[in-house]
């Protein structure tokens, strides 16, 4: 008889942590490497510029926060935010044999010299003082707060509202128009609509000069003055053809330029958001 014997190799499962701290510039956070343990306060310095991809979770630990000088692009979704929150948030952490408190972490701080920032659908929890912003002109999307000690948002030391577990929404876009632009855009649009006057008054002197030209023509009496005189109401024709098409561009990149510098004043004044019901939207005005 023969007796066979089993056995069973039972491997735990580890859980895996991506460490990191200090720069973090041009980085762009896979979900894969999550979650992501902060040991050391991270920085994206300035016109450097750091992704984090939807479902990625950073966990802090105590005295640590971020600090943009770059430029930071959140790419959460609702479905799979990203997660900011303490080493201690267990919902987060299997290992944590604390449970989470206000104060575990910093928090995120944008700096007055910051470049683009853009936070969508993520979630701070259990910081200091949450984020932290400098600047007015960046962008958050339907962002979630939990649990913070000092405040949750805060813009150039102004507390703004911010409901408990509520999404919130901001964005201000920093508005490039300073007097040597709108001086450029003023001068190409003006410069057009003059060259077509201009070119529509010379369609109309080469008109009546081309007229009086065929007039003469009419009249003449030798060969060798019709010829010249045919001639000369020939080049007047097509140079008051060429006036018109000149008039008609320069016409149409007046209008077009005038049209587009109110397009683009009308684009700073409109924010868009997703809205939380499926398919949903919501744009916001001001004048």
């Amino acid at each position: 008889m023969k007796i066979c014997y089993y056995i069973f190799l039972i491997v735990p499962y580890v859980y895996s942590f991506t460490e990191i701290k200090g720069e973090i510039s041009n980085k762009f956070f896979h979900v894969s490497g999550s979650p992501f343990v902060v040991t050391e306060t991270i920085t994206i310095v300035g016109k450097k510029q750091v992704v984090i991809e939807p479902g990625c979770v950073f966990l802090f630990k105590p005295f640590t926060g971020i600090n943009v000088y770059g430029s930071l692009t959140v790419l959460g979704t609702i479905d799979s935010p990203v997660v900011f929150t303490s080493f201690n948030d267990n919902f987060y952490n299997e290992r944590s044999i604390r449970l989470p408190e206000m104060f575990d972490w910093n928090g995120v701080n944008f700096d007055f010299y910051a470049g683009k920032i853009e936070f969508n659908c993520f979630i701070l929890s259990y910081s200091v003082f949450g984020i932290k912003s400098h600047t007015e002109y960046f962008k958050l999307n339907h962002g979630i707060f939990i649990s913070n000690g000092q405040f949750n948002f805060t813009i150039n030391d102004t507390i703004k509202e911010v409901l408990e577990g509520i999404p919130i929404n901001y964005y201000r876009e920093k508005i490039l128009d300073n007097k040597k632009t709108r001086g450029s855009v003023n001068l190409m649009r003006n410069g057009a609509f003059v060259v077509s006057a201009l070119s529509y008054i010379s369609l109309g002197g080469f008109l009546i000069s081309s007229n009086k030209s065929y007039a003469s023509y009419l009249n003449a009496e030798e060969q060798g003055d019709m010829e010249k005189l045919k001639s000369n109401r020939d080049l007047k024709y097509k140079l008051a053809k060429t006036s018109g098409v000149m008039g008609t561009v320069f016409l149409v990149v007046g209008v077009g330029t005038a049209i587009l510098d109110k397009t683009k004043k009308l684009e700073k004044q409109i924010t868009f958001y997703p809205s939380l019901q499926e398919n949903g939207f919501c744009i916001n005005i001001n004048f």
